[in-house]
């Protein structure tokens, strides 16, 4: 998406968005800010992986919705 300069909306929740973001001006990083995350583990080890589970829907399509200045199917 960063070559094409496609708008992004990117969910992050055990990884470091600053260290493996979306490297483009057009993306957007949704995440839960909690205190084991960035945790880098693919398996939680808390085993509760809150650092996903909470992050709504509804957080996610407001992201989508703002990123894209309200309009569906936006491109810049």
């Amino acid at each position: 998406s960063a070559a094409l300069h496609t708008r992004t909306v990117a969910i992050f929740g055990s990884t470091d968005p600053v260290a493996t973001g979306p490297a483009s001006d057009h993306a957007m990083v949704v995440r839960t800010e909690i205190a084991c995350s960035p945790c880098l583990k693919t398996h939680c080890p808390k085993q509760h992986f809150q650092c996903m589970e909470k992050i709504r829907v509804e957080d996610v399509l407001t992201a989508v919705y703002e990123h894209l200045g309200g309009r569906a199917g936006a491109k810049e």
